[in-house]
């Protein structure tokens, strides 16, 4: 197991993210019970992992029409949708109970962020037997793919999970995934690994009442919706 090394990053006007190791479960604790914004725990998902979920994703969901469901899974094309609380441009794979999603790479990860889940982020604020899992990959195209600023109550989530499939700088150049912090810093995500990237394998997890969003993906490029762009796996409970 590799030997952790914390890192604390305080750079105005980008905020303060905390970087971890997997395998440093006293002082994730430790951050968890001071109430940090943000955390990125490196390292959460085995190399090659995300490119696979990706691609596993695609050849299952060919020829599927959003709105359509598959073997329980839900594909969804948003852009700019009617009646929604908060705008937004992507497509969304939402799946059932974690142990029958059909995909094995899609298991495989979800079933990790649950285990970390109980673990370490809904120790308090509400049993999550009470409510449900809702695992979700999400995919920001590149031509403007984002989701606009939304926030969440504390709890039953605690702390939001996003588990990185994607690399800034090969898949896509823009599209920061953005926390609004308590003293209205915003807080960049990509800016705090891999020299202005987020690794593929990186999880964040975020205060989950501190307003957030998606910042346009590439809005610059003509908008396809293939494999590159910002992908996103993330767990919420209701």
């Amino acid at each position: 197991m590799v030997r952790a090394q914390k890192v604390e990053i305080d750079q105005a006007p980008v905020g303060r993210v905390n970087t971890i190791c997997t395998g440093w479960k006293n002082d994730l604790r430790k951050l968890l019970d001071r109430k940090k914004s943000v955390i990125l725990v490196d390292g959460f998902m085995p190399e090659g992992l995300g490119s696979k979920i990706i691609g596993d994703l695609l050849a299952f969901s060919d020829g599927l029409r959003s709105g359509t469901e598959k073997s329980g899974v839900r594909y969804s094309v948003d852009v700019h949708p009617k009646g929604v609380m908060t705008d937004r441009i992507f497509r969304s794979w939402n799946f059932g109970a974690i142990d029958g999603i059909p995909i094995d790479s899609c298991r495989s990860l979800f079933r990790r962020m649950k285990r970390f889940q109980r673990e370490f982020v809904t120790r308090e604020g509400g049993k999550e037997s009470k409510w449900a899992l809702r695992p979700q990959i999400i995919h920001y195209p590149r031509g403007g793919g984002f989701f606009d600023w939304h926030r969440h109550p504390r709890h039953p989530v605690n702390y939001g999970l996003i588990a990185s499939l994607s690399e800034q700088g090969r898949e896509f150049t823009s599209g920061n995934t953005e926390i609004r912090g308590d003293d209205g810093t915003v807080i960049q995500i990509e800016k705090h690994l891999g020299k202005g990237t987020v690794i593929k394998g990186t999880l964040v997890l975020f205060r989950y009442d501190l307003e957030h969003r998606v910042a346009p993906c590439d809005p610059d490029r003509r908008m396809i919706f293939d494999t590159n762009g910002k992908w996103s796996a993330i767990l919420p409970i209701y």
